[in-house]
């Protein structure tokens, strides 16, 4: 009788009813060539404990191993996965999906979510100024010293041709401030710039902070991060 509630196989026996749903969060764009992730939710919405829920997800139509194929579910529980990858080249589009199903022999009551999929855009990294070091850290008393601070563009992009930017040198422990320019300059590639200044003189071996700030109008706006523009270190005026 298909009717007979008591059928295990009739979907509407409450017993073999459930409620799964599976969430994306992920990032809207990523820069090329650099590791991105991303993290998908399964959850088991009911109140009863689910076995071999089955699990998928899938970058770009390709498997994620990551996901195991089959898990169980406490009662309300959701597990969470995080992946990784790398972006591609620029203007790409990272294609995420991913699906969850109940075992054998249950129905899920709502099939609208049990799949997901998300689209990450693949920016190119316009700029990316840095300060990688000034030399050197151990400085004479009472002299016209130099310091040479190494500075990079790592995005993607060239300056365009005579762009410069400004090198903002500082030691606050003597109010010392001067600016500076440096030619900047193609893709992954760095220069040098060279500052003077005077040491005091000591009565003792001196601590001092050594800060550089790097910055330019054309790359306002359009670096990724201006985290890695300001470097500091400390160094030693010697008696």
């Amino acid at each position: 009788d298909p009717g007979n509630p008591d059928d295990p196989d009739e979907p509407d026996n409450p017993s073999h009813l459930c409620d799964l749903w599976v969430n994306l969060s992920y990032p809207p764009e990523v820069y090329t060539q650099e590791e991105y992730s991303f993290t998908v939710y399964y959850t088991n919405n009911t109140d009863k404990t689910l076995s071999q829920v089955n699990l998928q997800a899938a970058i770009d139509g390709a498997a994620v191993s990551a996901i195991p194929s089959a898990v169980n579910f406490k009662p309300h529980e959701t597990k969470s996965f995080l992946i990784k990858g790398k972006a591609g080249e620029k203007e790409a589009v990272i294609r995420l999906w991913a699906k969850v199903l109940p075992s054998s022999g249950y129905t899920d009551l709502n099939m609208g979510n049990n799949q997901a999929s998300a689209e990450i855009m693949v920016r190119e990294r316009s700029y990316d100024l840095d300060v990688q070091r000034i030399t050197p850290s151990v400085y004479k008393e009472n002299q016209t010293v130099i310091s040479t601070i190494r500075v990079s563009n790592k995005g993607s992009l060239d300056f365009s041709p005579g762009e410069k930017v400004s090198v903002l040198f500082e030691v606050p422990e003597l109010a010392i401030k001067k600016s500076i320019t440096a030619v900047v300059m193609a893709r992954d590639t760095w220069n040098t710039v060279s500052v003077k200044w005077d040491t005091p003189s000591v009565q003792a071996d001196k601590s001092v902070t050594l800060i550089a700030v790097i910055s330019s109008s054309q790359a306002s706006g359009n670096e990724t991060s201006a985290a890695n523009n300001t470097f500091t270190q400390r160094a030693v005026i010697k008696n």
